[in-house]
Formats: structure tokens, sequence, C-alpha cells
């Protein structure tokens, strides 16, 4: 083996080298934060109803998806720095009832998609309401055609409205025996 005798680098190759670090740094870094992009990027649901696709009873679903889905992981948080689970407080004790009601719906909705096979259905309702994605990021992502990207959104919607009908059904076929 041959050995290199080390040396000091001088202050022009050190200059230098720390140029070189710096350019590549800022080719890395170039281009604005996720958090800056969601802040630069439309509102995916408000795209949707503006262009037509959903109407504003599914945009309003859509929402309360999104809103369930945040219910459901802010109970526990974590703290990156870290690696420490903090508990956010959101119990079930301490819930407003439309989130209760927001949970149940998303709860038998999932349980109704599973059950008819169509959980590709709740992906793409997913990945629009929660995740922001268009539905050409989605056909990108999962690798479908536009028709299908919006069929599988509109079942999906629909699967979701007849969970709440049925639910709403189930309550006033009570109050009329009931009452």
């Amino acid at each position: 083996m041959r050995q290199v005798a080390l040396r000091s680098l001088t202050r022009a190759e050190q200059r230098a080298i720390d140029n070189e670090l710096s350019r590549r740094r800022a080719a890395e870094n170039s281009g604005p934060t996720p958090e800056t992009l969601r802040k630069l990027r439309p509102d995916s649901i408000d795209t949707l109803r503006r262009s037509r696709i959903i109407d504003d009873a599914q945009a309003a679903d859509m929402h309360r998806i999104a809103r369930a889905v945040r219910l459901i992981a802010s109970p526990v948080a974590l703290r990156t720095a870290g690696l420490m689970y903090i508990d956010n407080g959101k119990t079930a004790g301490n819930l407003a009832d439309a989130d209760v009601q927001a949970l149940s719906w998303y709860r038998r909705w999932w349980d109704d998609l599973a059950v008819h096979g169509r959980r590709m259905a709740w992906t793409v309702v997913y990945a629009v309401a929660v995740d922001g994605l268009s539905l050409r990021d989605v056909q990108t992502a999962y690798g479908m055609g536009r028709t299908r990207a919006k069929v599988l959104l509109l079942y999906g919607l629909d699967a979701y409205a007849a969970v709440k009908r049925r639910r709403l059904d189930e309550t006033s076929a009570l109050t009329y025996h009931l009452g």
C-alpha cells in the first residue's frame, strides 16, 4: 500500500471547498418548503367543486372526512425532536357532538367499503380530502386513468352519503316508533 503524507489545506483550498459545499447545499435546498407549497397550492376540494366534479354537499362531506381523520390522529402526536408521544387530550369525553358523529360516519363508511371490496375508493377520497392531492396526482400515484379516479372518488363520496342517510333514516325511524 502506498502511503500519502497528509498536509493541512491552504486558505485558498479551504475556501474553494467551502464554496463548493455552499453551491451543493443551495442546489439541494432550492424551491419552496413543503409548508409553503401547501399554502401556494389551491385546495383540492375547492378545485373539484369549482370544476363541478363534486357538488357542495360532497365538498362538505370531504371536509368532514378530513376532520374525522384529524380527530383520529390528534390524540397522539409525535414530537420528532425526541421521538416522544404527546397526549393532546382529545378523548371521546371532550369531543363535540358533531365530531363524534363525524367519527361514527367515518368508521361506518370505512366498514361499508371494506365489505363491498372498494377500499380503492377510500384511498382516492382520502388522497384528495386529507392529503390534498389533485385527481391528476392521484392518477400518477396509483397508475389509473382520469375517468377511473373520478369514478372511484364519486363512488366513495356516494358511499359516505349513504352511510349518513342510513344513520338519519335509523334515527327518524326510531323517533317515529318512539313518538
